[in-house]
């Protein structure tokens, strides 16, 4: 019964060919997934990628793969499950939500010799042409080569932002930190200092550890039971672009600065004391725009910091990355 559903679902009959050479522009959006956005909607509820693809959706956009975007997806999900004894075929469940989400295949070629983007995305750019298409993606250097050849292509929390834009400036995404592991992430645009004494800004806080920055004193401060771990000289202009990170393990502390390339690193002579399973406050203390917050139970690395700086407003550490949906798609594959 499955797979009549999806055979009919993704139309691998004869009307697929001509479905993939009719399928002209319409007036609802049509939005590509690639392989890792599939992926990671499929497997991760909580994931930028399944919330950009409900909320498009809702907006009667016709979701749609292609049949070289299944095989690289499937790919990804075989290869996460390498050397398990598998007690679930973990493509089910991604045949389960194609079915449910009413995905389309469209059928194309791999590779195009006239084509400037890099080989093995060439056929993502074959498939947005065939069908007018936007591509969803969170591949950076792919969404820049798209927008170059003059195709449409956005990320997760592009089409988010343009949705359900109140969403990203009254909530943090992701997984909450624990004492021994976790990262944080914000942007934003303060509006600028009152000249009040003793003037703070707050971009987030838990009870007992708050980061946030003093205007009379010119710094950014980590404090953890009222305990200064962190304190970085920092001139915040009115106006400036922030974007913060904060970064810490058992034994370590990194608070990042974008435009600043060296962190700000204290060592820790145990876990930090803070219990981050309580509610938190995000921007108690702060006037300006909220771009995006962020956290994660895991580090932030340089390379991750590096990429996140790439293409603001929406390049950002990824709480649910493809790393996030292979221990999914493991844990799928292991239950019964």
């Amino acid at each position: 019964m499955l797979m009549l559903a999806f055979t009919q679902v993704y139309h691998l009959d004869e009307r697929s060919k001509m479905l993939s050479q009719t399928w002209g522009p319409r007036r609802q959006m049509n939005l590509l997934l690639d392989a890792n956005s599939l992926v990671n909607a499929a497997f991760l509820e909580r994931s930028w990628s399944r919330r950009a693809v409900d909320l498009a959706r809702a907006r009667k956009a016709q979701l749609l793969v292609s049949n070289v975007i299944l095989d690289e997806a499937r790919c990804t999900v075989r290869s996460a499950t390498s050397g398990m004894i598998e007690q679930r075929d973990p493509w089910q469940a991604v045949e389960t939500f194609c079915v449910a989400y009413a995905v389309a295949t469209i059928f194309c070629g791999v590779h195009s010799s006239t084509s400037a983007i890099h080989r093995h995305d060439q056929h993502i750019e074959l498939a947005a042409r065939q069908v007018s298409a936007k591509t969803l993606t969170n591949d950076i250097e792919l969404a820049r080569a798209l927008k170059k050849t003059e195709l449409p292509a956005c990320y997760p929390l592009e089409l988010v932002s343009e949705y359900e834009p109140g969403s990203l400036r009254t909530r943090f995404f992701g997984e909450r930190p624990t004492s021994n592991c976790g990262s944080l992430f914000f942007r934003g645009r303060p509006n600028g200092g009152s000249g009040q004494p003793d003037e703070i800004l707050e971009p987030f806080s838990w009870p007992g550890f708050s980061v946030c920055y003093s205007y009379p004193a010119a710094e950014w401060r980590v404090i953890v039971n009222r305990k200064h771990i962190i304190s970085a000289p920092h001139q915040l202009e009115r106006g400036e672009n922030l974007e913060l990170g904060l970064s810490w393990t058992s034994s370590t502390m990194a608070l990042r600065l974008g435009g600043n390339p060296h962190p700000f690193v204290e060592n820790l002579a145990s876990p930090i004391d803070v219990d981050f399973r309580q509610a938190f406050q995000l921007a108690a203390k702060y006037m300006g725009t909220i771009f995006l917050a962020t956290m994660d139970n895991r580090t932030l690395g340089k390379g991750i910091w590096r990429k996140s700086l790439s293409d603001p407003p929406y390049s950002s550490p990824n709480p649910y990355d493809i790393d996030r949906a292979r221990e999914a798609i493991r844990l799928f594959a292991s239950s019964k």
